[in-house]
């Protein structure tokens, strides 16, 4: 019978991993959330509406951020408003959007496990019976 020995566990790949799905989660928010502030920019030219953009910051591993901007000068008083206009939000929509996605993904998530491993077994565990 073969005998298996792990002498040496390198948990570089499963970072790897971890790290490349954190960055690809990071690249759809900030996807629906540059969608999402479009749809609602309000619009007379569309100059507005074309200013918006993703951003997407690179740093150490781990540590990369993203953000959407709007770079008309006046999107700021458009969001927020003056004295003299209302408020049209179209970021503080787009990032609630972002924030209903990612309460749904944590959800799925729990539900999976849930599902896994019957919810009484810890993580990685099956005591559901048959896989």
């Amino acid at each position: 019978m073969p005998t298996f020995r792990l002498t040496r566990w390198d948990p570089q790949p499963s970072r790897d991993l971890a790290v490349t799905r954190a960055a690809r989660w990071l690249e759809i928010a900030t996807d629906v959330a540059t969608n999402t502030a479009r749809g609602r920019a309000p619009v007379r030219t569309g100059r507005l509406r074309r200013s918006i953009v993703a951003l997407n910051l690179t740093g150490p591993i781990g540590r990369q951020s993203a953000g959407v901007l709007a770079a008309a000068p006046y999107a700021l008083w458009v969001e927020i408003g003056t004295r003299y206009t209302n408020a049209q939000p179209y970021l503080r929509p787009a990032l609630q959007a972002v924030l209903r996605l990612n309460r749904g993904i944590i959800n799925l998530a729990r539900r999976d496990r849930r599902g896994s491993d019957g919810g009484s077994a810890g993580p990685g565990t099956n005591s559901g019976g048959a896989a």
